[in-house]
């Protein structure tokens, strides 16, 4: 689903029949109305909520909530700011609404960032995940920079399949650094950027690095060539 599409979504989950008017930003439902029955199927309680959060693998976060019951006939209201609700979607329905955070574009996890943050809720998952996205993209760059040494380099030196061989396993070294130091950063609370950026910023000055010996071989090349007699017919 995109943000923002308006869906009108209902389903029923438990004892719970759930309508959804609209999915922002790929995880943030808005205009919730959960209607609570009892084993008979009698109406119980009427949630009716601005907003609702997922938390965790099952806990949503509801946010300025109104709770409608009827007790013989007469309607009670009472308004929260919050409200808690486990397992307010089974883990199928929730996939069909909610996107999960690595499928989500850098502006919407930021503007999700700034939302946990104004309602104090915990960021560092999200501050994760978008760390990593940047640090993908200076990576594509370092990669870049490093394939064009391996790529000019000299066949007599290495040849064509050991530059390939190195090439991968510079990959794969890369890819699993990165996604180690997500998992150190989220498991210990670290900084986000210096932790996850690490393994792109020394990727990056590899890259620098095999570009000044490349120019230096090239020197060299240069040199001898210009110092060989020249043959005169």
């Amino acid at each position: 689903m995109d943000a923002g599409e308006n869906l009108e979504f209902w389903t029923r989950s438990g004892n719970n029949y759930v309508r959804v008017n609209e999915v922002r930003l790929g995880r943030l439902l808005s205009d919730v109305e959960i209607y609570n029955t009892d084993a008979s199927g009698r109406f119980k309680l009427l949630i009716q909520a601005r907003s609702a959060f997922i938390e965790g693998e099952n806990d949503w976060l509801l946010r300025d909530v109104m709770l409608t019951t009827i007790d013989d006939l007469v309607v009670h209201e009472e308004h929260r700011a919050e409200l808690r609700w486990p397992g307010l979607l089974s883990a199928a329905q929730a996939a069909v609404l909610v996107l999960p955070l690595e499928a989500l574009a850098p502006l919407d996890l930021s503007r999700l960032i700034d939302f946990q943050r104004e309602n104090g809720l915990d960021t560092q998952r999200y501050r994760v995940v978008w760390w990593q996205q940047i640090s993908i993209t200076l990576a594509i760059i370092a990669m870049g920079f490093l394939a064009l040494p391996l790529l000019q380099g000299s066949i007599r030196a290495t040849s064509a399949g050991q530059r390939m061989v190195l090439g991968g396993l510079v990959g794969i070294g890369f890819y699993l650094l990165q996604q180690f130091s997500g998992h150190f950063a989220g498991l210990f609370n670290l900084n986000p950027p210096s932790t996850i950026m690490a393994p792109a910023v020394l990727l990056l000055l590899a890259a620098i690095y095999a570009q000044f010996l490349d120019a230096g071989r090239k020197r060299r090349a240069l040199r001898r060539a210009r110092a060989r007699p020249q043959v005169r017919v």
